[in-house]
């Protein structure tokens, strides 16, 4: 996944229950923020209340033509699984979260897929109002 050669001007992210991320700059880091609904790039989401700011996005352009991302759910609903999208292209796979509501995944998808500006969001099966999660924009440029 990520090469050693790859970990250079590092910037380090940590998480509240001890998940330590290394992000460089071929990396971003976008919040998770309970929100219901924004436009494909999620330019209305904003962590103005950090109350709602439930986790974190961390993505990773590798040399290998492949975006990394790993998702970190701090504050969701116990037990449940959740669907996740790069918004408006296609799902990337799921999270589930354990019984305080932390959960972690992994995806990943083809660069070319997106420009270099996009988003992502989660939510259960059947779309809830309120157990939505919307990403700041990731911004490549």
């Amino acid at each position: 996944m990520i090469q050693k050669d790859e970990l250079q001007a590092v910037n380090w992210v940590n998480f509240t229950d001890g998940h330590l991320v290394v992000v460089n700059n071929n990396g971003r880091v976008a919040t998770l923020v309970r929100q219901d609904f924004s436009d494909c790039q999620n330019t209305t989401v904003n962590t103005h209340n950090p109350s709602l700011n439930d986790g974190a996005v961390i993505v990773f352009r590798g040399a290998d033509g492949k975006t990394y991302v790993k998702t970190v759910l701090e504050k969701g609903t116990p037990n449940t699984k959740y669907d996740f999208y790069l918004k408006c292209v296609k799902g990337l796979g799921s999270l589930t979260t354990d019984a305080k509501g932390k959960g972690v995944a992994d995806f990943e998808f083809e660069t070319s897929i997106v420009g270099p500006e996009f988003a992502f969001d989660m939510y259960p099966g059947g779309a809830p109002l309120g157990n939505k999660f919307q990403s700041t924009t990731v911004k490549f440029n």
